[in-house]
């Protein structure tokens, strides 16, 4: 079962962690909120590489480091 770790802005996007659970292949997975579809959904895809200065605003975001 999937748990969200964290979920909030970083830099300009909405970005959440994401723990997949144990047995899957990345286990923890950064996804970045897209754009409202023609219904108004709105879905979230996978961060593959991740930039290192995304990863840098993150950890700062979800408080792991201090600036």
């Amino acid at each position: 079962m999937a748990v969200v770790v964290f979920s909030g802005p970083v830099q300009t996007m909405t970005l959440r962690v994401v723990d997949l659970g144990s047995g899957q292949s990345p286990r923890v997975v950064v996804e970045m909120r897209q754009p409202p579809d023609a219904m108004g959904g709105t879905g979230w895809a996978q961060m593959d590489p991740i930039p290192r200065a995304t990863l840098e605003a993150l950890l700062i975001a979800s408080h792991v480091i201090s600036p």
